[in-house]
């Protein structure tokens, strides 16, 4: 059955869970590789440190917030290609 294309987190979420908490358990629970299954992080936090440590943890890319819709389907639309072309090679 097949999976999700990609996932598209905040850093903050609901509940005890965060995005960081989020993209680990995508990236070492369920050994999904960031080609495999590309993750999309918003965050509104301007600290480069702080971005450099999520696309370390496995984030494919970040979307700085406020949002900016169009830049936001790009890097979508980027992630999806770039997936599909991954899994469609590795016959996944």
């Amino acid at each position: 059955m097949p999976g999700p294309d990609v996932v598209l987190t905040d850093v903050y979420l609901k509940g005890e869970l965060t995005g960081k908490d989020l993209l680990h358990s995508i990236r070492h629970d369920f050994a999904y590789a960031k080609g495999l299954l590309p993750v999309l992080v918003m965050t509104g936090d301007a600290n480069p440190a702080n971005q450099s440590d999520l696309l370390r943890a496995g984030a494919n890319d970040l979307v700085q917030k406020p949002i900016e819709e169009r830049l936001l389907v790009t890097k979508l639309l980027f992630q999806l290609r770039v997936g599909r072309m991954l899994r469609d090679k590795l016959g996944k």
